[in-house]
């Protein structure tokens, strides 16, 4: 049987931390995005990521998600390494991009039926 990572109900305990970064920078050039950032968010615990435009709260998110790649360091989402277990790490999360661009003829029902469909789920109607 194929093992289907992203359909793996997440069995880590509660000391597991749900997002760890150790050392996480990006680097495009010379031009620093993110420098060295270490951060632990217990399970259970809510954070607010604030920051000034270009702090690096995007590109933090987009290398968690694995749809950027760090220059140095090292991410977990519930001790599923992004990079090399980005898709159990992935299906461990939701993320709805601010700038997200939908067809604006789309419904509501249409549009989360559209991203549901990405992920191969149905939509509850409920």
């Amino acid at each position: 049987m194929k093992r289907n990572p992203a359909k793996e109900v997440r069995t880590t305990d509660l000391q597991t931390p749900a997002i760890s970064i150790r050392g996480l920078t990006k680097q495009y050039g010379s031009l620093v995005a993110l420098n060295n950032l270490n951060l632990n968010v217990l399970q259970g615990e809510v954070l607010g990521f604030l920051g000034l435009n270009g702090a690096g709260k995007t590109t933090t998110i987009r290398l968690l998600l694995d749809l950027l790649r760090p220059t140095h360091g090292t991410a977990l989402i519930f001790g599923h390494d992004c990079w090399l277990d980005g898709l159990a790490a992935r299906a461990q999360v939701g993320y709805l991009p601010g700038e997200l661009g939908v067809y604006k003829d789309l419904t509501g029902l249409e549009i989360l039926n559209f991203l549901a469909g990405l992920k191969s789920q149905p939509v509850n109607k409920q």
